[in-house]
């Protein structure tokens, strides 16, 4: 299943091509746990194929393994310039 919105507008430079978003994810996923399993951390991909895993899915398996930080990545293929950083509502040790 795939959900809408997570790809590119055609992109000229690419002869009009679309991306999924997870096409550029992939890369940046891998390099950030390589990284941080260089430095020590232990980790966990909570989306590690290419399926589109729900977020509920992600952020429970996320819970379930006591995780003491989540960090999504994004390519925001439907717009957006910025770094976003978001917290679980209500959580002010997530704060």
């Amino acid at each position: 299943m795939n959900t809408p919105g997570k790809r590119t507008p055609p992109i000229p430079q690419l002869n009009g091509r679309v991306i999924k978003e997870n096409e550029f994810n992939r890369a940046i996923v891998r390099y950030l746990d390589d990284e941080l399993k260089r430095c020590g951390f232990k980790t966990l991909l909570v989306a590690p194929t290419d399926n589109d895993t729900p977020l509920a899915t992600r952020t429970g398996l996320s819970n379930k393994k006591r995780a003491d930080l989540y960090v999504s990545c994004h390519y925001n293929a439907g717009g957006g310039e910025v770094i976003e950083t978001y917290h679980y509502k209500g959580s002010s040790a997530g704060r």
